[in-house]
């Protein structure tokens, strides 16, 4: 047929005219709104094995003619299917890559190439889809040259495929951000991970979209009742629209070889049916017979298909830098109700680390269900809802890691009549908290747990060791450490001792009282007339319950008498103690007169005194 031969779709009552050559720029006006995922997209099964090119190759032949007269007839996806044989060079990767099909094809990889080049030097506006279905190496020792095959498009393509990251982009968007011709190369991963099945490419996979998921009945005779009823049971619960997907739509017996069903699928598919609207790329043999029917269909039927787009998910948490103790943190936001939220690294979009399922509320909340593999971590979500998806959210950075602590009590400047002190701040929920001297994170002060709340409160367990002391803090959790809080300087002087006994205006009754009180644990409590300050009248030493008891060790001089004390403990020196008056109240010496009288042995009486 005439590749050239205008067609017409209708779409509400509205007449579209098309060429099969160049039908998706024709269209764009009534498609414009339908990401890659959307569109109905005829493929070329075994697309390099065509009679033409193999007339001898009967049983395994799917196609008529070249791969660009595939394309000038509307078919948009080639399936390729290529076979190295490493005997033309280790490098010549143009020649040595041939389609295969049980056999192999006169078609090569430059062929493919040469064809798509020229097809859209004509018809520039049309996107291709290269679908690299299988890969397989004549020689078990010499496998197949990924890398290079890698290298050849980032060296000649990369002005014209379509990155990865513009899969969730309509074809409107595409046009404004990516103008020109433009091809999408899906393949597997060993393209850019060598194999290793890491999750960091060892190659830039940014221009590589993900493998295509062929829906297959299964290899041997497939008659054309066993392909419906596979279909069928595919088309029930088709695949989600949030990334391309193919059906193999292909019967085969031992007398034909591939069936020609093309008139069969067309009936299957009709233009404004429901499996074409379900449909993604489909997936058939020869494609261009029947003046292309199903090609057409195929064309036509997405001008009445609606975007399957959701809104996008929202994330309220983490937020942009957040740093999170935990390599699988809690990810919570807004969507659709009723919807599944998936979490990806931004721009890989191959692997999901988790989903949620958004409630009633239109809230959805969970923990990522793997490992992040980096501290520092792009986060996009997108949202499915019966088999309509969302595009990704804008990225959310942050970091995995624990952030420095802060320190609310005390503040710079602060006196303690301590020596271990209590100090509060703000962590991480189920983090504990360590307090270091600034400058000297050796010796461990104290430390305290974060409650739920994010607060936290210690006492130090060590005597803090001078004066002026700078606290810093870190706090660990989950095998993570943070880094140190900021420096908050404190001094540290000694709490006035308090006198208990004797008490204000008490008399005592001896020259050297003994003096009672409450000071700090190790000091030593002086004795001082008040307002002198010199002369030690006496000393005592604080117990371990802060208890002291000591005697003046000098008489007191006078009554009424007025007394302080202060209390010290290595270079430490508290303050003087309220002042203390007693009054003295000792005996004086007296004299008492006595006389008695007795008789002498001369009977004479006589007298004596006594004092």
């Amino acid at each position: 047929m005439n590749e050239d031969e205008e067609h017409t779709g209708a779409d509400a009552g509205e007449t579209h005219a098309y060429n099969l050559n160049s039908w998706m720029s024709d269209l764009h006006s009534s498609i414009k709104h339908l990401r890659i995922s959307d569109l109905s997209l005829p493929s070329a099964h075994n697309s390099g094995f065509d009679v033409e090119g193999n007339p001898n190759a009967f049983f395994d032949t799917c196609q008529d003619k070249s791969f660009r007269h595939q394309l000038d007839n509307g078919v948009r996806v080639l399936d390729i299917r290529l076979r190295w044989f490493s005997g033309y060079g280790p490098e010549n990767i143009n020649r040595g890559l041939m389609f295969y099909h049980s056999s192999t094809s006169v078609r090569t990889f430059a062929n493919m190439l040469n064809d798509v080049d020229r097809f859209q030097e004509a018809n520039p506006g049309e996107i291709v889809f290269l679908d690299f279905h299988l890969f397989e190496a004549q020689r078990e020792d010499e496998p197949v040259p990924y890398a290079l095959i890698h290298a050849h498009f980032m060296r000649h393509y990369t002005s014209k495929m379509l990155p990865f990251s513009a899969r969730d982009l309509n074809l409107d968007e595409i046009r404004a951000q990516y103008s020109g011709p433009r091809i999408i190369v899906a393949a597997p991963s060993v393209f850019w991970n060598d194999g290793t099945g890491g999750e960091i490419p060892v190659r830039d996979r940014s221009y590589f979209w993900d493998r295509i998921d062929h829906e297959w009945v299964g290899g041997g005779q497939v008659s054309v009742d066993r392909l419906k009823s596979f279909m069928n049971e595919v088309m029930r619960n088709p695949p989600s629209g949030d990334y391309p997907w193919s059906m193999s739509a292909t019967a085969y017996n031992f007398i034909e070889g591939p069936v020609n069903l093309v008139e069969t699928l067309a009936g299957w598919y009709p233009t404004d049916g429901e499996w074409q609207r379900k449909s993604n790329i489909i997936n058939f043999d020869w494609c261009t017979r029947s003046n292309s029917i199903l090609i057409r269909q195929c064309i036509e039927s997405n001008s009445l298909k609606p975007a399957r787009s959701l809104p996008l998910p929202i994330v309220l948490s983490p937020v942009e830098g957040d740093v999170l103790p935990t390599f699988r943190p809690i990810v919570s936001g807004k969507g659709v109700p009723g919807a599944t939220v998936y979490f990806y690294w931004s721009g890989r979009w191959d692997n999901t680390y988790g989903q949620a399922e958004v409630g009633t509320d239109g809230v959805w909340t969970d923990r990522f269900s793997r490992d992040l593999p980096d501290a520092t971590f792009e986060l996009s979500c997108n949202q499915l809802l019966n088999s309509a998806r969302s595009k990704y959210s804008l990225p959310v950075t942050f970091t995995v890691g624990l952030s420095a602590p802060v320190i609310r009590t005390p503040i710079n400047g602060d006196e303690f009549e301590s020596f271990k002190p209590t100090i509060s701040g703000e962590g991480t929920p189920g983090a504990t908290v360590h307090f270091f001297e600034s400058g000297f994170g050796t010796v461990l002060y104290g430390q305290a747990e974060v409650g739920d709340d994010g607060k936290w409160i210690g006492s130090f367990t060590v005597d803090v060791p001078v004066s002026s002391f700078s606290i810093v803090c870190n706090q660990t959790l989950n095998g993570l450490e943070s880094d140190y809080s900021l420096p908050v300087t404190f001094t540290v002087v000694l709490s006035t001792p308090a006198i208990r006994s004797p008490i204000n205006g008490a008399a005592v009754y001896t020259l050297r009282p003994t003096i009672r009180g409450l000071g700090e644990p190790g000091a030593i409590v002086r004795f001082f007339q008040k307002d002198v300050g010199i002369g030690l009248f006496g000393t005592a030493l604080v117990d371990n319950e802060g208890r002291w008891s000591g005697t003046f060790t000098l008489d007191v001089p006078q009554s009424p008498f007025s007394f302080e004390c202060d209390q010290v403990r290595e270079d430490f020196r508290s303050k003087c103690s309220r002042p203390l008056t007693f009054t003295l109240r000792v005996a004086r010496q007296c004299y008492l007169h006595v006389s008695r009288e007795f008789t002498g042995e001369s009977g004479q009486a006589n007298s004596q005194e006594k004092r």
